[in-house]
This record gives C-alpha cells, structure tokens and sequence, in this order.
C-alpha cells in the first residue's frame, strides 16, 4: 500500500507537469505543492517552486542520481527542525576550531624625569689676611740738622695697608649622571575565547 501511494503521488507530479507544458505560456509561475514522501529517479526540470513537506518524520529518500538544471526558483527541502543537505557516500566534512596566539606591540611605560634643583648655603672660606701697623723708634744722636730750623709745626704721615678678603665664587662639576635604560621581563597571560566545531552523528529514521 505505501509503494502504490508513491506510485499516485509521483504520477499526479507527471500529470502536473504534463499539464503545465501543454497550456498556453504563462508568466507567472504556478507553485506545485506535495504532500508525502516523493520518490525521485531521474531528472526533473521545474519552473516554478516546489513545497514539498512530509506528515511523518522521514525526509526525501532519493532512489537514484538527480541529472539534469533545475529552471527557474531553487528547490527548498527542509524538514520541521533544520534544513538538510543530501550528499552522496564518501563526501568530507571538515570539522574546524580556533587557536588563540599573542601578539605584542610596544607601547608607553612612561618616562623618566630627572629635574635639577638649586639649593643655597652658607660656607665658611678659611683666608690668612695681613695688616701692617706702625712702631716709632727713639735713637740718641748728636749731629748738625740737615733742614731749616724754625719753619713752623709739621704734620708727617706714614701710610698703612691691610688685606681685605672676598670671596669669589666658580662654579665646578662636582659629579656626573648617566641615565641608561634597562630591559625588565614580566610573565603575564592573555585570555580570549576559542570555538570549536564538533560533529554530531544520529540515525534519523525514514
């Protein structure tokens, strides 16, 4: 009884078919609905869409090698939870996944800044100074004067000096800086997400 109900089935397709190529052209399509398993051997050359959808839980079983270009819209065969994709024996499927690597670039660490201050202060400079002073020595002599006597009072001077101290300030590199830069390793880690493709193999019956 089910090998005859695919039997109607597919021949109400012919008839369908048959039909719309012996009416007069029309431009729009006419969208052929099928319900029930279909049972395909051979090509089939379409114009227009085909729903075709199934009241149990089998999907479409080809019989043999579908041969030949479908014409017009693409056919949509899909079931209640995803649309399935008919392969033949042998096909692969690659199964994929993500690594996760580093990558470093240089960035600013900040910066060194050495600032030069200024500070003031007293200092003590030891300096020997000298001065002279004055001494009057007495001699008793008995000789003929060699000036004019009686030209009135006269005052005599006798210059004195001394050192003074200053102090005289020069500036001298009293040390030298040198500022080098070091290579310092830090362990770290980075974290991210990674997907991976898994494979899920089920029997689904017809």
């Amino acid at each position: 009884m089910k090998d005859t109900m695919h039997l109607s089935v597919f021949a109400v397709l012919i008839a369908l078919l048959s039909g719309c190529a012996s009416t007069p052209r029309n431009t729009t399509p006419t969208p052929l609905n099928v319900t029930g398993p279909v049972n395909v051997n051979g090509p089939v050359n379409v114009n227009g869409p085909i729903n075709i959808s199934s009241a149990s839980s089998g999907a479409i079983r080809p019989v043999g090698t579908a041969v030949g270009t479908m014409v017009g819209a693409p056919v949509a065969v899909s079931t209640a939870s995803s649309t399935t994709t008919v392969v033949p024996e042998g096909t692969t499927l690659e199964l994929k996944k993500e690594t996760a690597s580093s990558v470093k670039q240089t960035v600013s660490n900040g910066q060194a800044v050495i600032k030069k201050t200024v500070v003031a202060q007293q200092v003590s400079v030891p300096v020997t100074t000298l001065r002279e002073e004055y001494t009057v020595e007495e001699q008793n002599v008995d000789a003929a004067p060699t000036t004019p006597w009686g030209e009135g009072e006269k005052v005599f001077s006798l210059p004195l000096s001394k050192e003074v101290p200053n102090i005289v300030i020069t500036p001298r590199v009293y040390k030298v800086l040198t500022i080098k830069k070091t290579t310092v390793t830090d362990q770290g880690a980075v974290t991210g997400t990674v997907r991976t493709e898994n494979a899920e193999v089920a029997k689904q019956q017809p």
